[in-house]
């Protein structure tokens, strides 16, 4: 990987390390604030010139280690069947659940990268959740409404799920993972998820 690459790594962990602490449920103005940097950090790290096919999962598998709790989504996704799983199961499913989901927001951030990113409201909407409303500006296409979901998850605001023009990506996975469950079983999503993983 590039010196330059290398640099846009570096300015993703320094964004996250700078992300305010606090209390177990996010505040409305850590969140947008939150939101704020790591979209567009996002967008501009997958802008890059030198950033290719390749190496754009990397900055990607980066990004999501730092501003999203992928463990939390793993569980989510997988819903009733995290508790029928078997211990082995569930180390083999959110291992793999990682590499899956960096190929399915590689793909995202691709079509919605080159833009920029606004805050334009941000509302508690439960005991622990805010979601922050945001519009990117894209350079070939007209603009898109995003939500993000965050959550304070041990101190730290994390997102939880994005909602693309209403549609929740850690919903769609999940109506997609237990459909896989009900044909195949839990072995069977393991093995879906080995085949379409991206590798660490």
């Amino acid at each position: 990987m590039g010196g330059r690459i290398r640099q846009y790594l570096a300015a993703v962990i320094l964004v996250a390390a700078m992300t305010t602490t606090g209390p177990a449920t996010a505040s409305v103005e850590t969140a947008a604030q939150f939101v704020d940097q790591f979209g567009n950090q996002a967008i501009d790290a997958l802008a890059a010139p030198g950033v290719t096919d390749r190496n754009r999962e990397a900055v990607v598998r980066s990004l999501l280690r730092r501003g999203l709790d992928l463990a939390f989504i793993g569980r989510f996704v997988l819903g009733k069947h995290w508790a029928r799983a078997t211990p082995a199961q569930r180390g083999d499913y959110l291992a793999l659940f990682e590499g899956y989901v960096v190929k399915v927001y590689t793909a995202w951030f691709a079509r919605n990268s080159g833009g920029r990113l606004t805050v334009v409201g941000a509302k508690q909407v439960n005991d622990k959740d805010v979601v922050v409303r945001t519009r990117i500006e894209r350079i070939n296409d007209p603009p898109i409404i995003v939500e993000w979901r965050v959550r304070a998850i041990n101190g730290y605001d994390r997102i939880i799920d994005i909602a693309s023009n209403g549609i929740s990506l850690a919903g769609t996975q999940r109506l997609e993972f237990d459909s896989v469950i009900k044909r195949n079983g839990m072995d069977g999503l393991i093995g879906f998820l080995r085949k379409r993983a991206v590798a660490p």
